[in-house]
């Protein structure tokens, strides 16, 4: 009789709320560096001469490939962006050792386990450097607790914040979130917006209709949207984006328009809140990591600033280390790996000096 060999196969079962933190990622959060570089002045003039495939990825064993992720073609100024599809042979990388441990780093969780592998930092220094920098922008302005001072970056901040969460929403939808799919599919052909009075720039919108979810970039010039979550200033958006102002009370002192139906306004900013949740306030935690990244990767010498009460960073292990040269391997491997009796405080935040 004949030996038989069995293979056995395991699915690696995804939470739902894994699933949701991560599609919004890749397909929500991480367009926004197309935006951010092409806004940025300084950022536009680092990819002025980059011309490469730069990607990032999360190893999954289920997905076909092996992995799952989205890439940039970028020629200069020219950018294209693919979701949910992996080049072969991009020429900048980071790939994630499984979708648990891309979305613990964006939530600053940063460890040896949850360290994506960098390629193209020699080969593509310049297209790497560039994409970390974007990447860096992008988690200071969505992970930001107060108003930035200067009109630039409030516009930036305030239409990165519109694009998030109507592509979150509709990557929810897709995803079969219970409550917004159900929302999808009970409703007609309908248009939500986000907009700024004075700012025809500043808006996007979100269509749905028997399940289905689009969402779109500036202003939905078909037709006049079924609803529109109006601000009547970028400060007056900015108040509710970051968590700062009362939605009731922003409404009666006309900070807020819901031009349409009103009484859809309570859905929306729950359906924003879900996408907070999976997204924003993880991203808020992950500014440290992508600063300590940069630093590590490009700073002569490193020091630490905090700003809680009573933290001494500079006396700290990592704080005495002012290494010259880069990579700062000694520090790096201290960041990771803080001794005992001087655990590192999560928000010590490393910088250039």
């Amino acid at each position: 009789m004949r030996n038989r060999t069995f293979r056995w196969s395991v699915k690696h079962l995804h939470t739902k709320e894994e699933l949701y933190s991560n599609k919004i990622f890749f397909n929500a959060a991480l367009p926004l560096v197309k935006v951010i570089a092409n806004d940025v002045p300084s950022l536009k003039k680092q990819f002025q001469k980059v011309h490469a495939i730069i990607q990032v990825t999360a190893l999954d064993p289920d997905a076909e490939g092996g992995k799952i992720g989205m890439h940039y073609v970028v020629n200069g100024e020219e950018w294209l962006v693919h979701l949910n599809r992996v080049d072969p042979n991009p020429h900048v990388e980071l790939e994630f050792k499984s979708v648990e441990a891309m979305n613990a780093f964006f939530k600053g969780k940063m460890s040896p386990a949850t360290l994506p592998k960098m390629r193209g930092v020699v080969k593509r220094f310049g297209a790497f450097k560039a994409f970390l920098m974007t990447l860096l922008k992008m988690s200071s302005l969505l992970g930001a607790t107060e108003p930035p001072a200067d009109e630039e970056t409030k516009e930036l901040m305030v239409k990165c914040f519109f694009y998030l969460l109507s592509g979150g929403i509709s990557q929810l939808n897709k995803m079969g979130h219970e409550e917004i799919h159900d929302w999808t599919s009970k409703s007609p052909d309908r248009v939500y917006a986000w907009a700024v009075n004075g700012y025809p720039q500043i808006s996007a919108y979100l269509r749905i209709k028997a399940g289905k979810s689009r969402a779109g970039r500036g202003e939905y010039k078909r037709a006049m949207p079924f609803f529109t979550l109006r601000f009547d200033s970028l400060d007056s958006a900015l108040g509710i984006l970051l968590g700062k102002d009362d939605m009731l009370e922003a409404v009666k002192q006309g900070h807020l328009i819901m031009d349409g139906a009103p009484e859809f306004g309570g859905q929306i900013g729950a359906y924003m809140l879900e996408v907070a949740k999976a997204a924003v306030k993880n991203i808020q935690k992950s500014v440290c990591e992508f600063r300590f990244v940069h630093a590590f990767l490009f700073c002569k010498r490193i020091t630490l600033t905090c700003p809680t009460a009573g933290c001494t960073p500079a006396k700290s292990p990592i704080g005495k280390f002012a290494i010259r040269g880069s990579p700062n391997f000694p520090t790096l491997f201290l960041w990771l790996f803080p001794p005992r009796k001087t655990p590192r405080c999560p928000l010590c935040v490393p910088q250039c000096i």
